[in-house]
């Protein structure tokens, strides 16, 4: 969800993903969100954006850095997760491949 000023930029946003309700770093839902929703060249054009983040939630930039190579792997798992759902909605040929190798 995004909040925009009256030049149409955007000035705030909201993550919010019932599915996957935990308790944990900050740094884990920023990478999901960017590994699953952008390439690495948008990525390092508003890496500005973890800063800013990072003064909004009164984090020290360090710590969340730290927190992304920490989580990094995860993040990635993760990542890739929601890219295959979002990448296979309607194609149920990995569906119908791995029900035909449980039943084998």
């Amino acid at each position: 969800m995004f909040k925009y000023d009256s030049n149409g930029d955007p000035v705030e946003v909201a993550l919010i993903d019932w599915q996957m309700v935990r308790l944990g770093s900050p740094a884990l839902d920023l990478l999901e969100c960017f590994l699953s929703s952008a390439d690495n060249s948008t990525l390092m054009r508003h890496m500005d954006f973890v800063a800013t983040y990072s003064d909004a939630r009164s984090l020290q930039s360090s710590d969340l850095m730290k927190d992304f190579y920490r989580w990094g792997r995860p993040g990635l798992l993760i990542a890739m997760s929601i890219l295959l759902n979002v990448l296979t909605q309607g194609d149920n040929t990995i569906a119908v491949k791995f029900e035909e190798a449980v039943k084998s």
